[in-house]
């Protein structure tokens, strides 16, 4: 599922426009992407959570050339599913 399905899907059940399900479902990303740019997270019920986790420098390798290189520090946001969606998808 990507974007516009999900607002084609929310368009249908809830008896809205696909453009006004667009906007909504652009809006929330953008709230979520906010949140992360700040450092907070975004925890929903039932889902899951979002969150900004730190990366030290480390060493690497090319895997093409095999040498040696760092792999500078950097931010990246990892999602935790809820426990209700683990059993959802593993019932």
């Amino acid at each position: 599922m990507n974007k516009t399905d999900l607002a084609e899907r929310l368009a249908k059940k809830h008896d809205i426009s696909v453009a006004t399900a667009t906007i909504y479902v652009n809006s929330i990303f953008e709230e979520i992407t906010s949140a992360l740019t700040n450092e907070l997270a975004a925890r929903f019920n039932g889902f899951g959570a979002f969150e900004v986790s730190y990366r030290n420098a480390r060493e690497g390798r090319n895997p093409k050339t095999q040498e040696p290189l760092t792999i500078p520090a950097h931010n990246a946001v990892t999602f935790t599913p809820s426990d209700a969606l683990k059993k959802a998808v593993n019932p």
